[in-house]
């Protein structure tokens, strides 16, 4: 997707207030996946001795662990798409309508 280049966007408050919940959402995602990824290590090698570990860390599902990340990943984005599409319609400027259209297609602000 090509992403356009806005010149001269000013943001209203309504936009303002939805980068913040954006910047949120982004703080609260990743700390999302890192806590998937700790309860996983923390699985396989805390309080354990190596041939528990190693039997641990034979027996995980890396697959599952993998969706469990990827599915992690999503929450966020679909939030964030959630508050762009519904930004680009309540705000007036068409350049706000603009960028908040392309935010919730994937672009992101360079």
């Amino acid at each position: 997707m090509k992403c356009p280049e806005i010149k001269g966007l000013e943001f209203s408050e309504r936009s303002k207030q939805a980068i913040a919940q954006i910047k949120d959402i982004e703080d609260l995602g990743s700390m999302l996946t890192t806590a998937v990824a700790a309860s996983q290590i923390t699985t396989i090698f805390v309080g354990n001795n190596a041939a528990v570990s190693t039997i641990n860390l034979a027996s995980t599902d890396f697959i599952q662990f993998s969706n469990a990340m990827n599915g992690a990943a999503l929450i966020p984005r679909s939030a964030l798409f959630t508050i762009a599409a519904t930004t680009s319609w309540k705000v007036a400027d068409n350049k706000e309508k603009q960028f908040w259209k392309a935010v919730a297609k994937g672009c992101k602000v360079q």
